[in-house]
């Protein structure tokens, strides 16, 4: 039961998240925690890293975990010069659809109609199962 309700305020806003990212483009002789800091420095800052990145049981990226703010993506694609070599550094927050990539497709509502009404009778079908038994 609530005693006290009073208006929303911006103030009022958690202002950091912790959020998993990849890092991809980095020499596997710069992964160290202090190299990782280094990248992350313009969107947050170095939490953990993943055990299996620690170990290099998979080299493909790095998974970092991140501090930064609530309103913001853990999003950095740019090009670093390291002993006099260009690579292509990228680290993008983990999340569902940037996995999906293009291309993409816009939906209409009534696309998900015959979903939702069919999942409604599944779940209708299963609460009268378990009332019978």
């Amino acid at each position: 039961m609530f005693v006290l309700l009073k208006p929303w305020k911006e103030s009022k806003v958690v202002g950091n998240k912790t959020v998993w990212a990849k890092c991809r483009g980095l020499p596997l002789s710069l992964w160290t925690v202090g190299c990782f800091r280094k990248v992350l420095h313009k969107v947050g800052t170095l939490v953990d890293v993943d055990e299996v990145t620690l170990n290099w049981e998979r080299v493909k990226y790095a998974r970092l975990k991140v501090r930064t703010a609530v309103a913001s993506k853990v999003h950095i694609c740019e090009e670093v010069w390291i002993n006099e070599r260009v690579y292509q550094i990228s680290v993008v927050e983990e999340s569902s659809y940037l996995e999906c990539g293009p291309p993409y497709r816009w939906y209409k509502e009534d696309d998900f109609s015959y979903v939702s009404s069919a999942m409604e009778t599944k779940v209708a079908n299963n609460i009268q199962s378990d009332d019978a038994g």
